[in-house]
């Protein structure tokens, strides 16, 4: 990919499915809600994963590889949380008990677990300092170890309605790549099938 000041570039890279995946472009937009696939990017998009392919593998890799399938298998639009500012907008309300995190764009996914540290260490610093005059003390919370991929496939096709359990609470699996991949059990949503 080529970045420029508005993008990082369109990259062409394979999902933990075992899908090949094409994007994302930065097409500006007014509307808040219009996730249609445009064709015009669509055919854009096939374009670009074409060249990288021939450039990179040669241009006989549809034919030559068995495992290939260049059949589309899904499509998406994501609409950027994008504001006027170019950063992140993380403030803490410490009067209000709320803390807001905005305009986390594509580097959110790789930046999040900075994200979240930033954020709990706010937190706890307005924690501290209030129960510091409350004489409180904070507890320590405990994480919630995941279920392996393959018991929430299982349970999300077991259960049709497109949700998980995890620890007690439903959750429903909104990710577009997520849904692809387990929808088909590709990749690592194959083992034991």
């Amino acid at each position: 990919p080529v970045p420029t000041d508005r993008t990082k570039g369109i990259f062409v890279y394979s999902t933990l499915y075992n899908q090949i995946v094409v994007g994302p472009t930065a097409k500006d937009q007014s509307s808040r809600t219009d996730d249609e696939i445009e064709r015009s990017v669509a055919k854009e998009l096939a374009a670009h994963a074409t060249r990288v392919f021939d450039r990179t593998m040669g241009s006989s890799i549809m034919q030559s590889d068995t495992d290939f399938d260049p059949t589309i298998v899904g499509e998406y639009v994501g609409i950027r949380p994008g504001t006027s500012k170019r950063d992140y907008q993380i403030q803490l309300h410490c009067h209000a008990n709320f803390i807001t995190v905005g305009g986390i764009r594509s580097t959110g996914l790789s930046a999040s677990l900075g994200i979240g540290r930033h954020v709990v260490q706010s937190l706890l610093c307005s924690i501290v300092s209030r129960s510091e005059e409350e004489s409180t003390s904070v507890q320590q919370a405990s994480p919630t170890p995941l279920p392996d991929v393959e018991s929430l496939v299982e349970q999300y096709h077991s259960r049709g309605d497109g949700t998980i359990n995890v620890a007690g609470h439903d959750y429903r699996v909104t990710h577009p790549l997520t849904r692809m991949g387990w929808d088909a059990r590709t990749g690592i949503a194959s083992s034991g099938k």
